[in-house]
């Protein structure tokens, strides 16, 4: 056996552990339906890491290390799925279930709703979680609760936004384009009134803001800016509805939409 069929030996055994080695960890999320312990950003990072080998694999070409990190791209994909898919259906679960108890024990659902979802979404932001996902789950949540204690789901979902685009103001206007976008993404596949829903949503940015003493001027501009990148994602007309919905100027902050469209 020469030294070059043992190196290749070597390296065949070498990628096929490094492919299978986040199985298990898929696998458990999978079973456990749990990411509690799992970090994004550890996928993340091992994403852009195995595209730039099987780029350089390509470029040598050498089957190997293609081979080896195409099947590793494929496992990291399935569990940055499944980690967001989980962390939608935990924060929908958490809404539903605490809104229900609200009601059992008397307090004021509406006001438990708020305070759930902005502490649920500032929770996830400071641990540097996917901040749309939560916030689609606490919307989806909000709704189940709502339709299971016979209540209007849009007085309940509102005020589950409310406490959703407080945590987001308080993040940081990042959050808040973030949050503003997923709504409308959210509205334009259950059939909402989107320009309804960007212009509420604004306004609770901008009045978040000013009673925080954040700059309202900025949170204004990245509420409108993620209003209107998800709007054009679903079509033109809906995205002038959304513009002219929005006007020039709200809660008595002056809206500079081209700007924010930028």
């Amino acid at each position: 056996m020469t030294s070059e069929t043992i190196w290749t030996i070597v390296g065949t055994v070498a990628a096929l552990l490094t492919s299978f080695g986040f199985v298990p960890q898929v696998i458990k999320m999978w079973r456990s339906n749990s990411v509690g312990d799992v970090s994004p950003v550890t996928f993340y990072q091992f994403t852009v890491g195995v595209i730039l080998w099987a780029l350089y694999g390509l470029s040598r070409k050498d089957p190997v290390v293609v081979a080896a990190n195409g099947f590793t791209l494929l496992t990291l994909i399935a569990a940055l799925v499944l980690y967001h898919k989980s962390r939608m259906a935990t924060a929908k679960t958490l809404v539903h279930h605490t809104f229900r108890s609200s009601l059992a024990i008397g307090a004021d659902a509406l006001v438990t709703m708020r305070e759930t979802a902005r502490g649920l979404l500032l929770g996830i932001a400071h641990t540097g979680g996917d901040v749309a996902s939560v916030a689609r789950g606490i919307i989806d949540g909000a709704i189940a609760g709502a339709k299971g204690a016979g209540m209007k789901t849009r007085t309940v979902a509102s005020a589950a936004a409310t406490g959703v685009v407080e945590a987001a103001v308080d993040v940081g206007p990042e959050a808040v384009r973030i949050v503003s976008g997923e709504f409308i993404r959210r509205a334009s596949r259950t059939g909402g009134d989107l320009p309804t829903i960007a212009r509420e949503t604004v306004e609770k940015a901008i009045h978040r803001a000013k009673a925080a003493g954040a700059d309202a001027q900025a949170v204004a501009a990245k509420a409108a800016a993620g209003a209107l990148e998800a709007a054009r994602q679903v079509s033109r007309p809906v995205a002038d509805a959304v513009r002219d919905a929005l006007g020039d100027e709200l809660a008595g902050i002056r809206l500079d939409l081209e700007r924010s469209a930028a």
